[in-house]
């Protein structure tokens, strides 16, 4: 049994003694290297994905834009489609992970196609359209505006 002790003793002492304080530095080194290169992939990534949102939006933005001229120029009918595929595509763009601009963005578009409704006298899907406002978008702006729209209707 002591021979067997003095044998485990004997390969610790061996082992410590073979172990380089350069080796043990330089692994703390290429673990810094690492990590330093996963931080920079990471915000190399997180520069591309903002870059492509910031892409996205200006394109959905465009559709919205587009919508606005259309009401502007009374093409009630055609703006109400601009209107309908901005919310739509965003909606399904972003699948419930929209953030607050958008919302408000998704609100104004849903507040303007109940205003297209109301001017071509479709009064039943402008009211649709303005409770959808006050029941999804509540704490954006437009539902307190959406809420006057309802009550000038009835």
């Amino acid at each position: 049994m002591k021979i067997i002790i003095l044998g485990y003793f004997l390969f610790l002492l061996y082992a410590i003694a073979q172990t380089n304080p350069l080796d043990e530095n330089n692994q703390i080194q290429q673990e810094q290297i690492m990590q330093d290169q996963i931080r920079a992939d990471t915000e190399k990534k997180y520069q591309e994905q903002l870059q492509l949102e910031n892409n996205i939006n200006i394109k959905y933005y465009e559709i919205f834009l587009f919508g606005m001229s259309l009401f502007k120029e009374k093409s009630y009918n055609l703006a109400l489609v601009e209107f309908k595929r901005f919310v739509y595509t965003i909606e399904a763009t972003y699948s419930g992970a929209v953030n607050v601009r958008a919302n408000d963005k998704i609100s104004e578009a849903i507040f303007f196609a109940g205003m297209c409704y109301f001017y071509m006298d479709e009064y039943n899907k402008s009211v649709l359209e303005f409770k959808k406002i006050i029941d999804d978008y509540k704490y954006t702006e437009m539902a307190p505006r959406a809420a006057y729209q309802i009550g000038k209707i009835y």
